[in-house]
């Protein structure tokens, strides 16, 4: 699933700031029986993503107080934008 469509099909709910706090996101998660959370701050900017392994992995580090960490602490930030596959093809010639 592409991350425009999750951000079309949730609108508002799909509204998780990188100063949310891991507790609540996880909760959402947990919730919606998702392994991953687009942190958005306005549904429509996508800033990165938090999913379960993040957590996972932050818990040896942290300890209980991951769950005290902002989002953005976590978070893969938003991916690079590529241009359009024809315009790969005319780059390179």
């Amino acid at each position: 699933m592409k991350v425009e469509t999750i951000l079309q099909r949730d609108g508002e709910s799909s509204r998780f700031s990188g100063m949310r706090r891991i507790e609540s996101v996880v909760g959402h998660m947990r919730l919606e029986k998702i392994g991953a959370r687009v942190i958005s701050p306005d549904a429509h900017t996508v800033e990165g993503v938090v999913s379960e392994r993040d957590v996972a992995r932050a818990l040896p580090a942290h300890g209980a107080e991951v769950f005290h960490l902002k989002a953005e602490e976590l978070m893969h930030p938003a991916p690079a934008r590529l241009c359009a596959p024809r315009s790969l093809r005319a780059a390179a010639g």
